[in-house]
């Protein structure tokens, strides 16, 4: 046995074409010749035939209805979900921006710290990491090495005011890293060949920055480990050195020096002294509130054959 299976649809259409045909035959048989006065049963009939059309009506009328609510309720949801959408853009895009406003002032508060610091004045001691990697170079603010670094950094001098180098102390030399006066400064370190061969390197000291030509009038004091004393300054404003200094290479560099057979486990001790020569002529009101900062850099020399 075969089974046809019918849609819905297809079943109500063809109830439907049933009682449209009952109600016709129904009108016929009462309005024509073949119905009988009196007949109550036919029009009963015809009565239930209208009656079920009607009420069929109705459900499609119905049906119709309640798909048209269905799209409605599904535009409104559309539209919700696309107000929500923006609302999120419109909120990550008010936390972005409020990262970049919060960047933007950790960015100002460094550079405004790095400002006050730069105008106080400082000092580094600089060695190529590759070359302490390599070589063995190695700094330490203590004989001994316990703590070696490739980076030292002196205290800060504030509100320093000249003064003449004779009224330096001593023993600068003797007294171990930061030892500051109040108008000037001072730092002693060590220099060591960690490595395991003979080195070569250099050392220099740079102006790395400076306001109001401060340089005019400061003075550099290198101290070795022999305890001579180097004392380095701009050339006059007649081109000639300042009495009893040496004058700087250039704008920008102050001095060099080339240490050659560094052995190994060699060390040699620096202390760098800087202030402002109150018999300088160039020593002016002019420069009241600028400041200088310097470095000092150590790296290995190349090999003669690649000099």
């Amino acid at each position: 046995m075969k089974f046809r299976l019918r849609s819905k649809k297809y079943i109500d259409d063809t109830a439907a074409a049933g009682e449209q045909n009952v109600l016709s035959e129904t009108e016929r048989q009462v309005s024509g010749e073949e119905a009988e006065p009196g007949d109550a049963s036919l029009r009963e009939l015809r009565e239930q035939a209208r009656q079920s059309i009607s009420r069929r009506k109705g459900m499609e009328t119905d049906e119709e209805d309640d798909g048209e609510e269905q799209k409605r309720a599904a535009a409104l949801l559309l539209r919700r979900r696309a107000l929500l959408r923006a609302a999120r853009r419109v909120l990550r895009a008010k936390r972005l921006t409020l990262l970049l406003v919060g960047a933007a002032l950790v960015i100002l508060g460094i550079f405004i710290a790095s400002v006050i610091q730069e105008r106080m004045g400082n000092f580094t001691i600089n060695i190529n990491r590759m070359d302490m990697y390599r070589q063995g170079l190695m700094l330490s603010e203590t004989e001994d090495f316990e703590d070696p670094k490739s980076r030292l950094k002196a205290a800060a001098v504030e509100n320093a005011t000249n003064i003449s180098v004779d009224d330096l102390p001593d023993d600068l030399d003797q007294i171990e890293g930061s030892h500051n006066g109040k108008d000037y400064m001072a730092y002693t370190f060590y220099v060591r060949n960690g490595g395991r061969e003979k080195i070569d390197y250099i050392a220099n000291i740079i102006i790395e920055m400076e306001a109001k030509g401060v340089s005019d009038a400061v003075r550099v004091a290198v101290y070795d480990d022999t305890g001579r004393r180097a004392i380095y300054a701009k050339r006059a404003a007649n081109g000639e050195p300042e009495p009893g200094t040496i004058p700087f290479i250039n704008d920008q560099v102050i001095m060099a020096r080339l240490v050659e057979d560094f052995e190994v486990n060699d060390v040699d001790r620096y202390t760098v002294v800087s202030w402002l020569e109150g018999d300088d002529p160039e020593c002016v009101d002019a420069i009241i509130g600028g400041m200088i900062r310097m470095s000092m850099n150590l790296e290995v020399d190349k090999p003669i054959k690649d000099r």
